[in-house]
Protein backbone atom coordinates (compact mmCIF):
# COMPACT_ATOMS: atom_id res chain seq x y z
CA UNK A 1 0.00 0.00 0.00
CA UNK A 2 1.44 3.35 -1.07
CA UNK A 3 1.97 6.24 1.34
CA UNK A 4 0.08 9.48 0.72
CA UNK A 5 1.08 13.14 0.75
CA UNK A 6 -1.51 15.92 0.91
CA UNK A 7 -0.25 19.01 -0.95
CA UNK A 8 -1.53 22.44 0.09
CA UNK A 9 -0.71 24.99 -2.57
CA UNK A 10 -2.11 27.81 -4.72
CA UNK A 11 -4.64 27.09 -7.46
CA UNK A 12 -5.19 30.45 -9.13
CA UNK A 13 -2.81 33.10 -10.47
CA UNK A 14 -0.47 34.45 -7.82
CA UNK A 15 1.85 36.66 -9.93
CA UNK A 16 2.63 37.54 -13.52
CA UNK A 17 4.98 34.56 -13.53
CA UNK A 18 2.66 31.99 -11.96
CA UNK A 19 -0.79 31.49 -13.45
CA UNK A 20 -3.32 28.77 -12.66
CA UNK A 21 -1.85 26.78 -15.56
CA UNK A 22 1.60 27.13 -13.98
CA UNK A 23 0.33 25.74 -10.67
CA UNK A 24 -1.34 22.79 -12.41
CA UNK A 25 1.99 21.97 -14.01
CA UNK A 26 3.80 22.46 -10.72
CA UNK A 27 1.49 19.98 -9.02
CA UNK A 28 2.17 17.40 -11.75
CA UNK A 29 5.88 17.90 -11.11
CA UNK A 30 5.33 17.29 -7.38
CA UNK A 31 3.36 14.16 -8.18
CA UNK A 32 6.29 12.82 -10.21
CA UNK A 33 8.85 13.71 -7.52
CA UNK A 34 6.83 12.18 -4.69
CA UNK A 35 5.99 9.12 -6.79
CA UNK A 36 9.71 8.38 -7.13
CA UNK A 37 10.11 8.72 -3.36
CA UNK A 38 7.19 6.36 -2.71
CA UNK A 39 4.25 8.70 -2.08
CA UNK A 40 1.00 9.36 -3.92
CA UNK A 41 0.47 13.13 -3.96
CA UNK A 42 -3.02 14.61 -3.94
CA UNK A 43 -4.53 18.04 -3.36
CA UNK A 44 -7.97 19.44 -2.61
CA UNK A 45 -10.28 21.00 -5.13
CA UNK A 46 -10.24 24.78 -5.54
CA UNK A 47 -12.81 25.99 -3.00
CA UNK A 48 -11.86 29.57 -2.05
CA UNK A 49 -14.81 30.26 0.23
CA UNK A 50 -14.80 27.30 2.57
CA UNK A 51 -12.89 24.32 3.86
CA UNK A 52 -14.87 21.13 3.50
CA UNK A 53 -14.88 18.36 6.07
CA UNK A 54 -12.72 16.24 3.76
CA UNK A 55 -9.99 18.92 3.62
CA UNK A 56 -9.99 19.25 7.39
CA UNK A 57 -9.71 15.49 7.73
CA UNK A 58 -6.82 15.36 5.28
CA UNK A 59 -5.00 18.14 7.14
CA UNK A 60 -5.45 16.41 10.49
CA UNK A 61 -4.95 12.79 9.50
CA UNK A 62 -2.59 12.44 6.53
CA UNK A 63 0.87 11.36 7.68
CA UNK A 64 2.66 13.76 5.32
CA UNK A 65 1.67 17.26 4.17
CA UNK A 66 3.66 19.39 1.73
CA UNK A 67 2.91 23.12 1.95
CA UNK A 68 4.00 25.36 -0.94
CA UNK A 69 4.50 28.85 0.52
CA UNK A 70 5.53 30.58 -2.70
CA UNK A 71 3.79 33.94 -3.26
CA UNK A 72 2.18 33.74 0.19
CA UNK A 73 -1.27 32.58 -0.88
CA UNK A 74 -3.68 33.07 2.09
CA UNK A 75 -5.39 29.68 1.79
CA UNK A 76 -2.04 27.91 2.02
CA UNK A 77 -1.05 29.72 5.22
CA UNK A 78 -4.48 29.14 6.74
CA UNK A 79 -4.37 25.42 6.00
CA UNK A 80 -0.77 25.24 7.24
CA UNK A 81 -1.91 26.75 10.54
CA UNK A 82 -4.63 24.11 10.87
CA UNK A 83 -2.10 21.37 10.14
CA UNK A 84 0.47 22.67 12.61
CA UNK A 85 -2.14 22.93 15.36
CA UNK A 86 -2.96 19.25 14.94
CA UNK A 87 0.20 17.24 14.34
CA UNK A 88 3.73 16.86 13.05
CA UNK A 89 4.67 15.62 9.58
CA UNK A 90 4.72 18.78 7.44
CA UNK A 91 7.24 19.89 4.82
CA UNK A 92 7.30 23.56 3.83
CA UNK A 93 8.77 24.74 0.53
CA UNK A 94 9.22 28.15 -1.11
CA UNK A 95 10.64 29.55 -4.34
CA UNK A 96 14.30 30.43 -3.90
CA UNK A 97 14.76 34.14 -3.21
CA UNK A 98 11.42 34.74 -1.53
CA UNK A 99 11.46 35.87 2.11
CA UNK A 100 9.97 33.89 4.96
CA UNK A 101 8.23 35.19 8.07
CA UNK A 102 10.64 35.08 10.99
CA UNK A 103 8.47 32.78 13.12
CA UNK A 104 8.74 29.68 10.93
CA UNK A 105 12.35 29.96 9.81
CA UNK A 106 13.61 27.74 12.63
CA UNK A 107 11.54 24.76 11.51
CA UNK A 108 13.23 24.11 8.19
CA UNK A 109 11.79 25.34 4.93
CA UNK A 110 12.99 23.93 1.62
CA UNK A 111 13.94 26.49 -1.03
CA UNK A 112 13.67 25.38 -4.63
CA UNK A 113 14.46 26.54 -8.14
CA UNK A 114 12.96 24.27 -10.80
CA UNK A 115 14.07 26.08 -13.95
CA UNK A 116 16.16 23.12 -15.10
CA UNK A 117 16.70 19.42 -14.51
CA UNK A 118 19.44 20.05 -11.97
CA UNK A 119 17.10 22.24 -9.92
CA UNK A 120 14.35 19.62 -10.03
CA UNK A 121 16.76 16.91 -8.85
CA UNK A 122 17.93 19.18 -6.03
CA UNK A 123 14.30 19.79 -4.98
CA UNK A 124 13.63 16.05 -4.94
CA UNK A 125 16.76 15.40 -2.86
CA UNK A 126 15.71 18.01 -0.28
CA UNK A 127 12.19 16.59 0.00
CA UNK A 128 13.53 13.05 0.41
CA UNK A 129 16.03 14.20 3.04
CA UNK A 130 13.31 15.98 5.02
CA UNK A 131 11.03 12.93 4.88
CA UNK A 132 13.87 10.89 6.37
CA UNK A 133 14.14 13.40 9.22
CA UNK A 134 10.40 13.20 9.86
CA UNK A 135 10.61 9.43 10.10
CA UNK A 136 13.13 9.95 12.92
CA UNK A 137 10.38 11.83 14.80
CA UNK A 138 11.82 15.33 14.35
CA UNK A 139 9.46 18.04 15.68
CA UNK A 140 8.44 20.18 12.71
CA UNK A 141 5.44 22.00 14.17
CA UNK A 142 5.97 25.18 16.23
CA UNK A 143 2.32 25.19 17.33
CA UNK A 144 2.15 21.60 18.53
CA UNK A 145 5.53 21.98 20.24
CA UNK A 146 4.27 25.00 22.18
CA UNK A 147 0.85 23.57 23.04
CA UNK A 148 2.09 20.00 23.60
CA UNK A 149 -0.70 18.59 21.44
CA UNK A 150 0.43 14.96 21.68
CA UNK A 151 -2.95 13.94 23.07
CA UNK A 152 -4.83 15.56 20.21
CA UNK A 153 -2.35 13.99 17.83
CA UNK A 154 -3.21 10.56 19.24
CA UNK A 155 -6.90 11.21 18.57
CA UNK A 156 -6.16 12.24 14.99
CA UNK A 157 -3.98 9.18 14.42
CA UNK A 158 -6.67 6.81 15.70
CA UNK A 159 -9.33 8.45 13.53
CA UNK A 160 -6.99 8.53 10.54
CA UNK A 161 -6.10 4.85 10.85
CA UNK A 162 -9.78 3.93 11.15
CA UNK A 163 -10.81 6.12 8.23
CA UNK A 164 -8.12 4.83 5.87
CA UNK A 165 -8.74 1.19 6.75
CA UNK A 166 -12.54 1.46 6.50
CA UNK A 167 -12.37 3.17 3.12
CA UNK A 168 -10.03 0.48 1.81
CA UNK A 169 -12.28 -2.30 3.13
CA UNK A 170 -15.38 -0.91 1.42
CA UNK A 171 -13.52 -0.26 -1.83
CA UNK A 172 -12.09 -3.77 -1.95
CA UNK A 173 -15.34 -5.41 -0.85
CA UNK A 174 -17.19 -3.66 -3.67
CA UNK A 175 -14.58 -4.91 -6.16
CA UNK A 176 -15.45 -8.54 -5.33
CA UNK A 177 -12.32 -9.25 -3.31
CA UNK A 178 -12.62 -12.13 -0.87
CA UNK A 179 -12.37 -11.36 2.87
CA UNK A 180 -8.91 -12.96 2.98
CA UNK A 181 -7.76 -10.82 0.07
CA UNK A 182 -9.07 -7.74 1.85
CA UNK A 183 -7.12 -8.71 4.98
CA UNK A 184 -3.94 -9.13 2.93
CA UNK A 185 -4.37 -5.62 1.54
CA UNK A 186 -4.93 -4.28 5.05
CA UNK A 187 -1.72 -5.93 6.23
CA UNK A 188 0.13 -4.11 3.47
CA UNK A 189 -1.55 -0.86 4.53
CA UNK A 190 -0.48 -1.41 8.14
CA UNK A 191 3.14 -1.98 7.07
CA UNK A 192 3.13 1.22 4.98
CA UNK A 193 2.46 3.48 7.95
CA UNK A 194 5.37 5.25 9.60
CA UNK A 195 6.87 3.15 12.36
CA UNK A 196 7.59 6.18 14.57
CA UNK A 197 3.92 7.20 14.71
CA UNK A 198 2.23 5.20 17.44
CA UNK A 199 -0.95 3.93 15.82
CA UNK A 200 -2.40 0.78 14.30
CA UNK A 201 -5.58 -1.02 13.29
CA UNK A 202 -7.13 -4.25 14.50
CA UNK A 203 -9.92 -6.21 12.79
CA UNK A 204 -12.26 -8.38 14.85
CA UNK A 205 -14.64 -11.01 13.46
CA UNK A 206 -16.88 -13.13 15.71
CA UNK A 207 -14.95 -11.74 18.69
CA UNK A 208 -11.65 -13.08 17.33
CA UNK A 209 -8.76 -10.94 16.09
CA UNK A 210 -8.31 -11.61 12.38
CA UNK A 211 -5.79 -8.79 11.83
CA UNK A 212 -3.34 -7.13 14.20
CA UNK A 213 -0.02 -5.30 13.98
CA UNK A 214 1.49 -8.26 15.84
CA UNK A 215 0.55 -11.32 13.70
CA UNK A 216 0.86 -13.74 16.65
CA UNK A 217 -2.15 -12.01 18.24
CA UNK A 218 -4.41 -13.05 15.34
CA UNK A 219 -6.88 -15.71 16.42
CA UNK A 220 -6.95 -14.53 20.03
CA UNK A 221 -10.19 -13.54 21.75
CA UNK A 222 -11.12 -9.86 21.52
CA UNK A 223 -12.45 -10.11 25.07
CA UNK A 224 -8.88 -10.57 26.30
CA UNK A 225 -7.72 -7.34 24.64
CA UNK A 226 -8.15 -3.67 25.58
CA UNK A 227 -8.36 -4.29 29.33
CA UNK A 228 -8.99 -1.27 31.55
CA UNK A 229 -9.58 -1.69 35.29
CA UNK A 230 -9.62 -5.46 34.74
CA UNK A 231 -12.53 -5.25 32.28
CA UNK A 232 -12.48 -5.57 28.48
CA UNK A 233 -13.58 -2.56 26.47
CA UNK A 234 -14.46 -4.71 23.46
CA UNK A 235 -18.15 -5.27 24.34
CA UNK A 236 -18.54 -1.49 24.29
CA UNK A 237 -16.89 -1.26 20.84
CA UNK A 238 -19.24 -3.97 19.57
CA UNK A 239 -22.41 -2.54 21.11
CA UNK A 240 -21.87 1.08 20.09
CA UNK A 241 -21.18 0.18 16.41
CA UNK A 242 -19.00 3.28 16.06
CA UNK A 243 -17.35 5.93 18.19
CA UNK A 244 -14.22 6.95 20.07
CA UNK A 245 -12.90 5.94 23.48
CA UNK A 246 -9.93 7.34 25.44
CA UNK A 247 -8.52 4.85 27.91
CA UNK A 248 -5.55 3.85 30.03
CA UNK A 249 -4.88 0.15 29.50
CA UNK A 250 -3.87 -1.99 32.47
CA UNK A 251 -0.84 -3.29 30.57
CA UNK A 252 0.30 0.22 29.63
CA UNK A 253 -0.14 2.54 32.63
CA UNK A 254 2.42 4.97 31.17
CA UNK A 255 0.35 5.85 28.12
CA UNK A 256 -3.10 6.91 27.04
CA UNK A 257 -4.69 4.95 24.20
CA UNK A 258 -7.29 6.43 21.88
CA UNK A 259 -9.62 3.91 20.23
CA UNK A 260 -11.67 4.91 17.19
CA UNK A 261 -13.97 2.07 16.14
CA UNK A 262 -16.56 1.22 13.52
CA UNK A 263 -18.55 -1.87 12.51
CA UNK A 264 -18.48 -2.80 8.81
CA UNK A 265 -21.91 -4.36 8.50
CA UNK A 266 -21.27 -6.03 5.13
CA UNK A 267 -18.48 -8.17 6.62
CA UNK A 268 -19.54 -8.10 10.28
CA UNK A 269 -16.09 -6.78 11.11
CA UNK A 270 -15.28 -4.40 13.93
CA UNK A 271 -12.43 -2.12 12.85
CA UNK A 272 -10.47 -0.48 15.65
CA UNK A 273 -7.95 2.28 15.03
CA UNK A 274 -5.51 3.17 17.79
CA UNK A 275 -3.43 6.22 18.63
CA UNK A 276 -1.06 6.32 21.61
CA UNK A 277 0.05 9.18 23.80
CA UNK A 278 3.11 8.25 25.84
CA UNK A 279 3.11 9.96 29.22
CA UNK A 280 6.29 10.87 31.09
CA UNK A 281 5.07 9.22 34.29
CA UNK A 282 2.51 6.61 35.22
CA UNK A 283 -0.11 8.85 36.79
CA UNK A 284 -3.66 8.49 35.43
CA UNK A 285 -4.57 10.93 32.70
Amino acid sequence: MRKKCFVIMPFSKTSIFRSSKYWDGFFKLLQNILDEIGYDAFRSEDRPHSLTRAILQDLAMTDLVLAILTDRKPNVWYELGIRNSNRHGTIMAIQKGQKLPFDIGDYGVISYNIRNKKGIESFKTKIESYINKLEQNVNDSPVSEFLNTDMQNAVNIALGRLREASQLIITLFNSDKTPNEVLDELRMLQKSWKTNIKGQITIVENRRLVLHETPSFEGLSALDRWIENESSLYPEFEARVGGIRISQMDLHPDRVTVHAFETIKELKWVVIGEGHYQQHDSIPY
